[in-house]
């Protein structure tokens, strides 16, 4: 054996770029082109005799824009011309780490993305090549309404958490933690109110924003409280935690979703009926 000769390893190489409001990776064999986007205003673009067809906008998400914007010509018999929001490096993920999607996460796009990798400390998804060719326009999909909750028994202790400018409380049994979520992964397909991945005790825990679940705006923050939803574990998105509390009024007031209890201070508190609302455990 020559000791000065490199020692030869299996490679796994993949292009990442960007779309949709996250990082894919598609391997590199599949990619037979890497252009420059049509020109602005330009209609019926094509590319190899291809139609370009915005990557972002069949995925149901805005459309691809920024200087950055490029063209993709991915062999996915039969060849697809697809603009994306920019082109990052060629890596090889042969000893990068693996994760499979949360079920719940997963539901509509299993045909599509093959899974997560980590690399460069970023979550990316990795796609299918195959199943692009048979990948058709996606509507964004509505909030669901939110089902008649069930009676829930007064808490004793529960974490008190804001999420969407509403204050909301999980009875303190289901509580697993609270964590800093932040460097999102966004899962284009996802169900709605789903606010992104993030690598947690070694699996992918994903996000849901329940203030948007609930139609109110969109949490802010990167704060997320840990829960354990019959056997399931997911995050529910939060701008802040004031913690532990106790010492609630004996009459529950039922509304559409949960209950709202009140506590000592006159405060009111909503507690939803989780399994109602989180699309990964229904």
């Amino acid at each position: 054996m020559n000791a000065d000769r490199p020692y030869a390893r299996s490679q796994r190489l993949a292009l990442v770029f960007r779309a949709a409001g996250t990082r894919f990776a598609v391997p590199a064999a599949a990619v037979l082109e890497v252009a420059a986007a049509p020109a602005p205003g330009q209609q019926a673009a094509t590319r190899a005799g291809l139609p370009v067809e915005d990557f972002s906008l069949l995925l149901g998400e805005p459309a691809c824009s920024g200087p950055e914007v490029m063209t993709l010509v991915i062999d996915c018999a039969p060849p697809r011309a697809l603009l994306v929001d920019g082109v990052g490096e060629v890596v090889d993920l042969v000893t990068a780490p693996f994760y499979r999607l949360p079920a719940g996460t997963a539901a509509r796009s299993l045909s599509l993305i093959r899974g997560a990798v980590m690399h460069a400390d970023n979550l990316v998804l990795e796609l299918i090549p195959e199943a692009l060719a048979g990948l058709k326009p996606v509507e964004r999909s509505g909030f669901p309404p939110v089902e008649e909750a069930r009676p829930q028994a007064k808490p004793e202790k529960a974490l008190l958490f804001q999420a969407g400018g509403e204050l909301f409380g999980v009875a303190l049994p289901l509580v697993t933690g609270v964590l800093r979520a932040t460097g999102r992964c966004y899962v284009p397909l996802s169900p709605p109110g789903h606010s992104g991945l993030v690598l947690h005790e070694r699996a992918l825990l994903p996000i849901y924003d329940l203030g948007r679940l609930s139609g109110r705006p969109a949490t802010e923050g990167e704060l997320a409280v840990v829960l354990d939803v019959a056997g399931s574990t997911v995050g529910a998105a939060a701008s802040q935690v004031f913690g532990v509390v106790e010492g609630f009024a004996a009459e529950p007031l039922p509304e559409r979703g949960g209950v709202r209890w009140r506590l000592k201070d006159g405060r009111k508190v909503f507690f939803p009926d989780l399994e109602r609302w989180f699309p990964s455990v229904r």
